[in-house]
């Protein structure tokens, strides 16, 4: 496990008062990416939640802004993890980062031999966590699961070095050279030492584009839901 490590500057948490949500990503200025199962868990406090970075510049003062809408795949369901996938359209640009946003993978998470997940649940005074993992094949996923029905659009990776503390925190980024290749699908991985799963960014890439160029997205009332 490495600690204190130089994290992505595009990695957000939402947070619920003092408490973490979920973690996300930056995409751009008003928008953000998380898990839709995640975030669904704090939907009746929608315009209560908040997105801040990671890890915020000594210099710059904490930011912090609202969300607007979440838009969500019309073929994803409650608690189910297919097309486990959240945008988030914020109310404000976060102020003074508008060049950190991520990039999206252009391949499969499973063409992928090996990937830096970052724990973002962390306190504001812990250290910031991130470890090596490994993507595994579609039938060892099955395998380990057996009655837990996998998604299409999910992948399941487990720690090279396992790791004292869960990694597997809920709409938290999976990354390849800076680029954003999963996120972290709800699921059992961390109450049962199970590898952890993914949504494959490469797989939801579509909707993505559709969210957020989509008529729907010029929605502006404050805190709602939106499936398309």
């Amino acid at each position: 496990m490495t600690e204190g490590a130089n994290v992505e500057s595009w990695i957000l948490r939402i947070m619920d008062g003092d408490t973490f949500a979920c973690g996300a990503a930056y995409y751009s200025p008003r928008i953000a990416l998380t898990s839709a199962n995640c975030i669904h868990s704090h939907r009746r406090r929608l315009s209560e939640l908040s997105l801040m970075f990671l890890s915020p510049h000594e210099k710059d003062p904490v930011d912090e802004v609202r969300i607007l809408t979440v838009y969500v795949s019309q073929d994803w369901r409650w608690t189910k993890n297919y097309m486990d996938i959240a945008v988030v359209k914020l109310r404000n640009p976060l102020r003074n980062h508008f060049k950190n946003f991520v990039k999206l993978c252009r391949k499969p998470l499973s063409s992928h031999n090996r990937l830096t997940i970052v724990g973002c649940g962390v306190g504001q005074d812990d250290e910031m966590r991130s470890e090596q993992v490994e993507v595994l094949g579609r039938m060892q996923c099955e395998d380990r699961y057996g009655n837990y029905i996998l998604g299409e659009t999910l992948a399941c990776a487990r720690e090279f070095i396992q790791s004292p503390r869960c990694m597997f925190d809920a709409g938290c980024p999976v990354t390849s050279n800076s680029q954003l290749c999963g996120i972290v699908a709800a699921g059992p991985a961390c109450e049962s030492g199970l590898p952890g799963l993914f949504t494959d960014v490469y797989a939801v890439r579509r909707f993505i584009s559709k969210a957020v160029h989509g008529r729907k997205f010029r929605s502006r009332n404050i805190g709602s839901w939106l499936a398309i």
